[in-house]
């Protein structure tokens, strides 16, 4: 009777160990995940607060030269792609309307190099809707345009 308790223990462990290892890696990219957010929402924190104390004449200029303090400034894990240098990934505008600065940042899921980001990709989302990082941080600005 003791012989096949010993085979019923390795049965259970080999159907919950794959469970228990997905939920594990899953927990870690979220975290992953997590960390990539939180430097774009600083990022665009930083450039909003900058952008609202622009002055008012040279706006436009300003915005550009906020974009190029962080031309060399990359995500800390690479599991998503951002290039602060293209306004696609990283654009500042003005709201005339409110008067606010808008700080826009967009990071698509880099499936070239990372292979785990192409396994979280494939397990999470279709191939029509993968999964992206967007910030939008808008901040009231101190000198109407």
């Amino acid at each position: 009777m003791q012989q096949w308790q010993r085979g019923q223990g390795i049965v259970e462990f080999a159907l919950v160990l794959p469970l228990f290892c997905l939920l594990v890696f899953g927990i870690v990219f979220a975290g992953m995940m997590f960390a990539d957010y939180m430097t774009l929402a600083n990022i665009a924190r930083s450039s909003a607060r900058a952008a609202a104390k622009a002055d008012a004449a040279a706006f436009a200029n300003r915005y550009k030269l906020i974009r190029d303090d962080y031309q060399n400034q990359s995500l800390p894990l690479g599991f998503f792609t951002w290039d602060p240098k293209d306004e696609k990934y990283f654009k500042i505008e003005y709201d005339r309307t409110h008067s606010n600065v808008i700080v826009k940042m967009y990071a698509p899921i880099n499936t070239v190099g990372s292979t785990v980001a192409n396994v979280v990709n494939y397990l999470t989302s279709n191939k029509n809707d993968p999964i992206n990082l967007q910030v939008t941080y808008t901040m009231y600005s101190e000198n109407k345009h």
